[in-house]
């Protein structure tokens, strides 16, 4: 019981998160990409996007089979919010910043 529990919490947080990169990217405009000098707009986006349908349609809410095609794309759908928040939004931050001084 405790496992799938635990199993939704991580499957609702992780379509929680992903939804949550998707606006914070969209916040940013296409200048800002290309002043950050990384990956394009849409670029993010798509990648982002294509995670959050990959885990609906796999069916990332259910807690039967821990391991199989849906852990694999939630491992990939953590690491592209984690890169995004670690690498990309700083940049985009300062790209901003610098942009309107």
């Amino acid at each position: 019981m405790a496992t799938t529990l635990l199993q939704l919490v991580l499957a609702y947080g992780t379509l929680i998160l992903i939804v949550w990169t998707f606006v914070d990217a969209l916040r940013f405009s296409r200048e800002d990409y290309r002043h950050a000098e990384r990956m394009p707009r849409v670029a993010w986006l798509t990648a982002i996007g294509f995670c959050f349908g990959m885990l609906l349609w796999l069916g990332a809410w259910r807690a039967d089979e821990p391991f199989g095609p849906r852990s694999l794309m939630w491992f990939a759908s953590v690491a592209v919010c984690a890169v995004y928040f670690l690498d990309m939004r700083p940049r985009l931050l300062n790209a901003r910043i610098e942009r309107n001084r």
